[in-house]
Protein backbone atom coordinates (compact mmCIF):
# COMPACT_ATOMS: atom_id res chain seq x y z
CA UNK A 1 0.00 0.00 0.00
CA UNK A 2 2.72 2.48 0.89
CA UNK A 3 4.05 1.77 -2.70
CA UNK A 4 1.03 2.99 -4.36
CA UNK A 5 0.13 5.82 -2.04
CA UNK A 6 1.22 8.57 -5.01
CA UNK A 7 -2.33 6.99 -6.81
CA UNK A 8 -4.43 7.11 -3.28
CA UNK A 9 -7.24 8.71 -4.84
CA UNK A 10 -7.07 5.38 -7.91
CA UNK A 11 -6.58 2.83 -5.23
CA UNK A 12 -9.61 4.04 -2.92
CA UNK A 13 -11.98 4.20 -5.97
CA UNK A 14 -10.67 0.12 -6.48
CA UNK A 15 -10.95 -0.68 -3.25
CA UNK A 16 -14.44 0.27 -2.80
CA UNK A 17 -15.38 -0.97 -6.07
CA UNK A 18 -15.12 -4.39 -4.27
CA UNK A 19 -11.82 -5.12 -6.06
CA UNK A 20 -9.86 -6.43 -2.78
CA UNK A 21 -11.07 -9.81 -1.01
CA UNK A 22 -10.56 -9.74 2.79
CA UNK A 23 -9.28 -13.04 4.08
CA UNK A 24 -10.44 -14.39 7.41
CA UNK A 25 -8.03 -16.29 9.38
CA UNK A 26 -8.68 -18.31 12.65
CA UNK A 27 -6.00 -18.88 16.08
CA UNK A 28 -5.20 -22.33 14.38
CA UNK A 29 -4.05 -20.81 11.29
CA UNK A 30 -1.73 -18.46 14.05
CA UNK A 31 -0.50 -21.97 14.80
CA UNK A 32 0.96 -22.48 10.66
CA UNK A 33 2.10 -19.06 11.00
CA UNK A 34 3.96 -19.03 14.14
CA UNK A 35 5.80 -22.58 12.70
CA UNK A 36 6.71 -20.84 9.32
CA UNK A 37 8.29 -18.13 10.97
CA UNK A 38 10.44 -19.89 13.31
CA UNK A 39 11.48 -21.99 10.17
CA UNK A 40 13.76 -18.39 9.78
CA UNK A 41 16.37 -18.58 12.82
CA UNK A 42 18.60 -15.94 11.31
CA UNK A 43 15.58 -13.62 10.00
CA UNK A 44 12.83 -11.25 11.93
CA UNK A 45 9.81 -12.24 10.15
CA UNK A 46 7.14 -9.55 11.08
CA UNK A 47 3.06 -10.85 11.22
CA UNK A 48 2.38 -8.39 7.67
CA UNK A 49 5.30 -10.95 5.64
CA UNK A 50 4.12 -14.27 7.45
CA UNK A 51 0.40 -13.19 6.69
CA UNK A 52 1.03 -12.79 3.44
CA UNK A 53 2.87 -15.97 2.86
CA UNK A 54 0.06 -17.62 4.33
CA UNK A 55 -2.70 -16.46 2.06
CA UNK A 56 -0.14 -17.56 -0.52
CA UNK A 57 -0.38 -20.94 0.64
CA UNK A 58 -4.12 -20.23 0.74
CA UNK A 59 -4.71 -19.22 -2.79
CA UNK A 60 -2.09 -22.18 -3.92
CA UNK A 61 -0.06 -19.33 -5.88
CA UNK A 62 3.68 -18.09 -5.78
CA UNK A 63 2.47 -14.74 -7.15
CA UNK A 64 3.36 -11.56 -4.71
CA UNK A 65 3.74 -7.92 -5.53
CA UNK A 66 6.31 -6.02 -2.97
CA UNK A 67 9.20 -3.98 -2.82
CA UNK A 68 10.43 -5.56 -0.31
CA UNK A 69 12.66 -7.71 -2.36
CA UNK A 70 15.67 -8.57 0.13
CA UNK A 71 12.71 -10.74 2.30
CA UNK A 72 10.33 -11.96 -0.25
CA UNK A 73 13.60 -13.13 -2.57
CA UNK A 74 14.50 -15.48 0.63
CA UNK A 75 10.89 -16.63 1.94
CA UNK A 76 9.95 -20.14 0.99
CA UNK A 77 6.72 -21.72 0.19
CA UNK A 78 5.74 -25.61 1.28
CA UNK A 79 7.70 -27.73 -0.87
CA UNK A 80 10.99 -25.00 -1.34
CA UNK A 81 9.13 -23.06 -3.93
CA UNK A 82 9.77 -19.43 -5.03
CA UNK A 83 7.74 -16.40 -4.82
CA UNK A 84 7.59 -14.56 -8.24
CA UNK A 85 7.30 -10.64 -7.48
CA UNK A 86 5.40 -9.15 -10.26
CA UNK A 87 7.13 -5.91 -9.25
CA UNK A 88 10.78 -5.47 -10.81
CA UNK A 89 13.63 -3.95 -9.02
CA UNK A 90 15.07 -1.17 -11.23
CA UNK A 91 19.30 -1.02 -11.35
CA UNK A 92 20.63 1.52 -9.16
CA UNK A 93 23.05 3.85 -11.03
CA UNK A 94 26.36 3.57 -9.96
Amino acid sequence: MFALEHVRDELFQWLMAGEVEVMDFSVHDLDWLWRWMKGFRARQIDFADASLVWLAVQRRTTLIATTDFSDFDVYRLPGKKTFKNLITRHPTSP
